[in-house]
């Protein structure tokens, strides 16, 4: 079995050819971004060389299957321009000579960096560090990817499909493609008559889940209609590495969706939090904690007429020992990772799970937080890279720049806090505010400390539901204190802000004041109505 790991950088092509266990790496550029392609074309010289070299290698190796790491190598950055062309002449070639290609997401390739196989007599550790005999701090990524390939070679779709068959339980109907860390499907679980939502996990082995799969059946149960965690209806193991989740299915798309368009409507988010901390007090109820809260991870329908968020992706889920115990941190999604989670050792508890809420939160009312790695590189990372890039002679790998990535999000956990990244709307007040830095405090001690006391504090809120105007700086707010509101620059004089209302459901917006800054606005309509 011959697999091909390729991980495109901004200046090179580096691959590894993944035979048994050994690794044969070489290296070809990447053809200039100042060519200013589009990113499926194949004209111009390097280009062409670039096709027709790959061609010939893969031709004269009788490669099985292409593996290439994704453009944006990290759960921030975009793509290059060349990075994405590599990616499309890959996958041109491949379909050419009829090979199956597969893009391999940083998240699923960090995610089973602990089971990394012998490659060239060499130990995960010695991988990873730099001791094995093929240059790994160089080709890391490449072997990496090869070898994630071959692992998924070794179950294919084709024996994930007939292992599920095995139970006697599902019948498939489609294939879901839009995760890039597990095999998912829509299905009918036969016995019980269900459609369901099949997700195929390689559980993370810290949290033990591998061990009791069945847990999450019993704690995501609930009488009635008013869950906020996505129901697991089965779950068991699936051969020697897998865990088989049937869920319910949600209709709805996720907070992260939601997201692109902007900021939630204010109280839409807090409602939204607090259904996120109902669904995260039921599972610490059953001594679990999620480890992974993120928008991503939040699914969203409406009910009633308002949001209904549910939660999901159970992979990172951990097992207490008791109610106070903690565990150690998942560092799946880097940005949500606590301050106590970049310890070593690394802890995470209840607190954890809250502080991610706390982010959530801060997304959800302010706008998502950049992804962009760039933007989280203080001056002492900034440093390291350029001392890494004059040690190589050269670029930083991507997986040393992730490292140098993450020690920045752990200094900022520690620290100001990630959330003084992100954009700051005007028109969240002090006592939101005041619930947000409290759930995310760098010491867990300062934090909230239940979901309970959390929740108390959101529900406590009367504030109006401020929401931002698409692409405009412009504030609106409806049906507070039998007004509509609105608050924009004054046309006249752009340096000042005017504040405007009309009665509740009518169009008849008169001036009613101004200010000097949206905030100053703001706040003028909330000691009016105070």
């Amino acid at each position: 079995m011959k697999v091909l790991g390729i991980a495109p950088s901004s200046t090179d092509f580096k691959w590894a050819l993944l035979h048994g266990t050994q690794a044969l790496p070489r290296i070809l550029p990447l053809p200039s971004t100042s060519q200013k392609l589009p990113a499926d074309a194949c004209e111009g010289h390097a280009l062409v060389s670039l096709r027709r070299l790959l061609s010939t290698f893969l031709a004269e190796q009788v490669v099985e299957r292409i593996c290439v790491l994704q453009a944006g190598s990290s759960q921030f950055r975009g793509p290059s321009a060349s990075r994405v062309k590599a990616e499309g002449i890959v996958r041109l070639v491949g379909a050419e000579l009829e090979l199956a290609v597969d893009l391999v997401s940083p998240q699923s390739l960090r995610a089973q960096q602990k089971r990394f196989a012998s490659i060239a007599s060499a130990s995960p550790e010695d991988v990873l560090n730099g001791a094995a005999d093929f240059k790994p701090k160089t080709w890391r990524d490449a072997v990496l990817v090869a070898w994630w390939g071959a692992r998924r070679m070794s179950k294919t779709l084709q024996d994930i499909e007939q292992l599920i068959a095995a139970t006697g339980k599902y019948r498939l109907e489609s294939e879901n493609t839009e995760g890039a860390n597990a095999y998912a499907f829509r299905a009918h679980h036969v016995p019980l008559n269900l459609p369901v939502f099949l997700k195929v996990l390689y559980p993370d082995p810290s949290g033990g889940l591998f061990a009791e799969p069945r847990l999450l059946v019993e704690a995501t149960r609930t009488e009635g209609n008013g869950n906020n965690l996505v129901r697991v209806h089965d779950a068991q193991r699936l051969g020697d590495d897998f865990v088989l989740i049937a869920m319910e299915y949600v209709v709805g798309g996720s907070i992260l969706s939601r997201l692109s368009g902007g900021p939630l409507p204010m109280m839409e988010a807090v409602c939204a939090a607090i259904g996120i901390l109902h669904g995260l007090a039921q599972l610490h109820q059953a001594l679990l904690v999620h480890r992974d809260i993120k928008p991503a991870n939040v699914l969203i329908s409406q009910r009633h007429g308002r949001i209904w968020p549910k939660i999901t992706d159970f992979g990172s889920v951990a097992r207490l020992a008791h109610a106070s115990a903690s565990v150690t941190a998942s560092r799946h999604s880097a940005l949500y990772v606590p301050a106590e989670g970049w310890a070593t050792p690394s802890r995470y508890d209840v607190r954890s799970d809250l502080y991610q809420v706390g982010l959530v939160l801060s997304e959800m009312v302010h706008g998502p937080l950049p992804y962009n790695d760039d933007a989280y590189l203080d001056r002492e990372a900034r440093k390291e890279l350029r001392d890494l890039a004059r040690a190589s002679g050269g670029g930083v790998d991507d997986f040393d720049r992730q490292k140098v990535v993450d020690r920045a999000l752990a200094r900022a956990a520690s620290g100001k806090g990630v959330i003084s990244f992100g954009r700051m709307q005007p028109y969240v007040p002090k006592s939101l505010a005041r619930i947000i830095n409290k759930a995310v405090a760098p010491d867990p001690a300062a934090r909230y400390q239940t979901p309970s006391e959390m929740i108390g504090d959101l529900e406590a809120l009367r504030l109006p539901d401020w929401r931002l105007a698409p692409c405009s700086e412009q504030y609106a707010a409806n049906g507070w204190s039998g007004w509509d509101w609105s608050i924009g620059k004054d046309p006249k004089k752009p340096e000042q802000w005017i504040v405007l209302r009309s009665r509740e459901a009518t169009t008849n917006f008169r001036r009613w004041a101004a200010a000097e800054s949206a905030r100053a606005a703001c706040g003028l309509v909330m000691e009016a109505t105070a």
